[in-house]
């Protein structure tokens, strides 16, 4: 079936909405740490910071660094084209997810970060979610949409370092439904963009008591 490309406008018969081309060259995440997707100059190692702080994750799962074309196709994703964007990069996802954990038992949840009611309710809809949603179709692992909630209506993190982010966040979240958990051991926590992993950390705590291990899946990875 032929679709147009979304970055060219080229007409392609390709699986996901992006040409053959346009996917070769999107600025897919090379050797980066394995515990928060930092990019690094060796590829299978861990790097200082994860060394020194031992973050919850156990793994963390990026397709792309966070340079343009992706910088406007998450931007579609968060307001004008949310379920074709969704759509795409649920595929992207689960493709990677298939070959990174070979070997490796797959999550038993996911869980999309969430937002506050009120910015839900301006953007009408969670980006993390709706890739959540495609992820569970393909991989059929149940996505847990209600077990956490926002309670903190954070303001922006744009422009904000680590220490301000972790200060931001600080009682973002609540666990909302324990019993949902029961007999889960290993989620994954879905992201859209990754910057200084503050965001996914404060709600790995809240999580942590609860599960034996915590990964985070992510469309993109900011470099520090």
């Amino acid at each position: 079936m032929q679709q147009t490309c979304l970055l060219c406008g080229q007409y392609h018969s390709a699986q996901f909405a992006l040409c053959h081309g346009c996917q070769q060259d999107l600025p897919w995440l090379g050797a980066h740490c394995l515990r928060c997707a930092q990019p690094l100059s060796i590829a299978g190692s861990t790097c200082g910071l994860c060394l020194q702080n031992n973050p919850i994750q156990q793994r963390t799962l990026a397709l792309f660094d966070y340079h343009f074309p992706i910088t406007p196709l998450i931007q579609q994703l968060k307001n004008n084209r949310p379920l074709l964007l969704a759509d795409l990069f649920g595929k992207l996802l689960v493709s990677a997810v298939k070959t990174t954990y070979e070997g490796d038992s797959l999550p038993q949840a996911l869980i999309p970060i969430p937002l506050h009611r009120k910015r839900l309710s301006q953007r009408g809809h969670n980006p993390s979610a709706l890739i959540g949603f495609f992820a569970e179709q393909q991989l059929k692992i149940p996505c847990l949409h209600q077990v956490c909630k926002r309670i903190k209506n954070t303001p922006p993190q744009r422009g904000l370092n680590h220490e301000q982010r972790q200060k931001n966040l600080r009682n973002a979240f609540q666990l909302q439904q324990i019993d949902a958990l029961k007999g889960i051991t290993h989620i994954a926590l879905l992201d859209d963009v990754v910057t200084t992993g503050a965001t996914t950390q404060a709600l790995a705590q809240v999580l942590k008591p609860h599960v034996e291990r915590i990964d985070i899946w992510c469309v993109a990875r900011t470099s520090l």
